[in-house]
């Protein structure tokens, strides 16, 4: 039994090492555009996680060298809101903000209804962002056109300001690096080979208008991996990159910071309790195990391809390489807490 844990936890380390390898050499971010293009675009704003970061947001839109596009956020019209909006656009007309049908609830997510009123050849939903660099759009586009897709999710570049950001943004980033090669998501027919991050999402409106991607109420409104399942399934072709410093946002941010985790892990592994427990039992409690029965050279093995992970994942996403090897510990587990508590809320949907 020992042998057979012993054998399924290093062949997990060494495909997740192989996997990290792949995605940093063959280096998964969006490239530059090498010409201009004058599609209409629509940037749509469904959340933001305040008004000073709305702000940066919206600054950053203006000093865009692209020029044909239109602004909508989602907002309850609020005085100060307006206000804001006015004076970081500079009261420029593209700039609206579109507010709920239902006021009190129970109406259509915000997306939908941001994307019921956008005239755009392109939607760009930008979403918990503090700033766009000039040449995303172009960027975006050129790969759009150049590949026939129907849809472009970008991992942004995150900005960590406190501890619990500092854990689980590098956290997650091992996570996506490590179990998931990013080039395939586009040249591989297979449905469940996606990677979707809602901070920024480049739809084809065309097929967004036909199929409204974002249809659903509440919490069941679907998330980017399984939009990109769909598309998938559907014929659609897709593709995740990194945002190669284009797009920079927050993720875990405020007290809901933990949780906004374990949403994403339960779509990331596809709300597969399953799949949750196995990475558990053979990433952190298979290993933890076996550490007094390996010998030296085994766990030589195991630190030396758990260290080349984090170097490699922490150099292809920019982050503090000392960082993320001196707090792998505590990054994994709290990663094992959350995939406990995720199979929590997912024993407890279905019971």
């Amino acid at each position: 039994m020992v042998l057979v844990l012993i054998y399924a936890v290093f062949s997990l380390l060494i495909v997740r090492f192989c996997m990290v390898l792949f995605n940093f050499t063959s280096h998964p971010k969006l490239p530059g555009a090498p010409r201009n293009y004058y599609d209409f675009v629509s940037f749509l704003i469904p959340s933001y996680v305040d008004l000073t970061q709305l702000t940066g947001l919206v600054q950053s839109i203006r000093e865009q060298e692209f020029e044909n596009y239109e602004v909508l956020i989602y907002g309850n019209g609020a005085p100060e809101l307006r206000r804001l909006v006015k004076m970081a656009s500079g009261n420029d007309s593209r700039f609206r903000i579109v507010q709920p049908l239902r006021p009190y609830g129970g109406g259509p997510p915000p997306e939908q209804t941001l994307a019921a009123q956008a005239g755009g050849d392109y939607f760009v939903f930008l979403k918990d962002l503090e700033r766009i660099e000039p040449g995303l759009v172009y960027s975006a586009i050129y790969r759009m056109k150049l590949h026939s897709l129907a849809l472009l999710s970008l991992f942004p570049e995150q900005k960590m300001k406190t501890f619990v950001e500092g854990q689980l943004v590098p956290l997650r980033n091992y996570l996506l690096v490590s179990l998931l090669p990013l080039r395939l998501v586009l040249l591989s027919p297979w449905k469940w080979l996606v990677a979707g991050n809602d901070q920024c999402l480049l739809f084809d409106a065309k097929h967004y208008r036909s199929f409204k991607w974002h249809s659903g109420t509440g919490s069941d409104t679907p998330r980017g991996p399984e939009i990109m399942k769909t598309m998938k399934a559907l014929g659609f072709r897709v593709e995740s990159l990194f945002a190669n410093r284009y797009v920079s946002g927050r993720m875990y941010t405020g007290e809901r910071s933990f949780l906004d985790f374990q949403a994403d892990l339960i779509s990331d592994f596809g709300g597969s309790a399953m799949a949750l427990g196995a990475y558990l039992l053979f990433s952190y409690l298979g290993m933890i195990f076996l550490i007094p029965v390996l010998n030296m050279q085994l766990i030589g093995m195991a630190l030396s391809l758990l260290v080349g992970m984090r170097v490699l994942s922490s150099l292809l996403n920019k982050q503090p390489v000392w960082w993320n090897v001196l707090f792998h510990p505590l990054q994994m587990t709290l990663l094992a807490a959350a995939i406990g508590a995720s199979l929590f809320r997912i024993v407890r949907k279905n019971p």
